[in-house]
């Protein structure tokens, strides 16, 4: 009799327990982001520059990169717990907008028995479906590509390192990696790819050069160069290699740089 009430108090002291457990994750958990109240570990901020019209060949590419997040096969995979942060450039960076904001839930290939004791198998694969959801409708809408006057880059990626990753009074920055998607040519009233190619001397004695200036220091770099039809005369070896040595300036880790 000992035996059974002993038993009957364990099951009732775990059912408890869990039921806590469910209760505080689901109370912690951001229901439209799936981002922990806490925050998150690491993050991925990827930049997609819309102020010209993307090929449809570069479009599907972007379509691939955004499923890469969720493929843990492949470099670019958003690690549980780990956030997602799209923006998209507009001609006027004081216009740049909330980003989309999507954090893994916990890959459903992961789960353990415990898992599922916690939230529910079932819970999981809402959540992980959700979260692939989330990431495709970072993809812009062909009619939501428009070609605008003007494409601030250099003055987006400032802003989105100052807003994401502080460096005053922070001990440790937040491990950060950053995707461009973009031609990459940069074009403000600071500085036109259009009109000149400065030297990297040079481009950091210009008037404009503080809104342009980001502390990349420990940020990991992604490149995709979009490649534009009728625009070889500016997306020349040069231009390419011109952001190679503007990463390097700003104290980036280069990872990879692609011609699209």
């Amino acid at each position: 009799m000992n035996t059974c009430s002993n038993r009957w108090l364990f099951l009732c002291c775990l059912s408890i327990v869990l039921l806590l457990n469910r209760a505080y994750a689901t109370e912690e958990l951001n229901p439209r982001t799936l981002c922990w109240a806490k925050g998150s570990e690491q993050q991925t901020i990827l930049l997609i520059d819309t102020t010209n019209p993307l090929p449809l060949v570069v479009q599907e590419k972007l379509k691939h990169l955004l499923r890469a997040f969720r493929n843990s096969d492949n470099q670019y995979y958003l690690q549980s717990g780990h956030e997602l942060i799209v923006y998209r450039l507009p001609p006027n960076v004081a216009d740049i907008g909330k980003p989309l904001r999507v954090c893994n839930p916990g890959n459903p290939e992961n789960r353990t028995w415990k898992d599922d004791l916690d939230s529910g198998k079932y819970d999981g694969l809402r959540k992980w479906r959700r979260f692939e959801q989330l990431i495709l409708k970072a993809l812009p809408k062909r009619d939501e590509q428009v070609t605008e006057k003007q494409s601030p880059l250099l003055e987006a990626i400032a802003l989105l390192i100052a807003r994401h990753v502080p460096s005053l009074g922070v001990v440790k920055r937040k491990p950060t990696r950053l995707i461009l998607f973009s031609d990459m040519l940069q074009h403000s009233e600071h500085l036109s790819h259009y009109e000149s190619l400065p030297e990297m001397k040079t481009f950091k004695t210009l008037p404009g050069y503080p809104a342009m200036d980001s502390d990349l220091r420990d940020v990991d770099v992604w490149l995709y160069y979009v490649r534009r039809p009728g625009l070889e005369n500016k997306q020349t070896p040069e231009h390419y290699y011109w952001w190679t040595q503007a990463i390097e300036l700003f104290g980036g880790r280069l990872m990879e740089q692609n011609a699209l």
